[in-house]
């Protein structure tokens, strides 16, 4: 299993058109931190692949705030 697997998983159940967390939400939701790129870097965001493979993208990336918003 990946390391987001669980992201996808999750996001995979998910009914709504757009869900927004917060970093600390993705980090319980995998079960470990995310790695610092992610709070750096908009390249690792854009990067990662496990929320296309289940028809989600990024809509909103709010990195001072540690926010994502994903839709489909």
């Amino acid at each position: 299993m990946g390391i987001y697997d669980p992201l996808k998983k999750y996001l995979a159940t998910q009914t709504t058109k757009s869900i927004t967390f917060v970093f600390g939400e993705i980090e319980a939701i995998i079960g470990r931190e995310l790695p610092r790129a992610a709070y750096d870097t908009d390249t690792w965001w854009a990067s990662q692949q496990c929320w296309h493979e289940v028809g989600w993208k990024i809509t909103v990336l709010d990195r001072p705030n540690e926010k994502v918003t994903f839709s489909h």
